[in-house]
């Protein structure tokens, strides 16, 4: 028999839950969050590039500088996503042992 994924199974007791996460507040936040910072982006580069004000390559003083941050940002969320990851880990085996007195 084939184990089934707890997600989908409680998706398919009761798809209202599923529809309610996407209801949230927790949801909600980041993805307005995610468009403003999308349609802010857009319309800098639209300032920039088609109105000929080319005011981003005076603020973006080299490519190395970027890639720098890239590279270090990158290594910060991988390294915060792991610590949190090992914590999450940890506690769900002290709640089995929790239960299993």
């Amino acid at each position: 028999v084939a184990m089934s994924d707890p997600m989908v199974e409680s998706i398919r007791r009761s798809p209202t839950a599923f529809y309610e996460v996407f209801r949230s507040k927790e949801c909600i936040l980041p993805m307005i969050a995610g468009f403003l910072s999308g349609a802010l982006a857009s319309l800098l580069h639209y300032y920039d590039s088609t109105r000929g004000h080319h005011f981003l390559l005076q603020l973006v003083p080299d490519d190395v500088v970027f890639n720098v941050f890239v590279v270090f940002g990158s290594l910060v969320a991988g390294f915060r996503t792991a610590h949190a990851l090992s914590r999450y880990t940890d506690a769900a085996s002290y709640l089995h042992k929790l239960n299993a007195c």
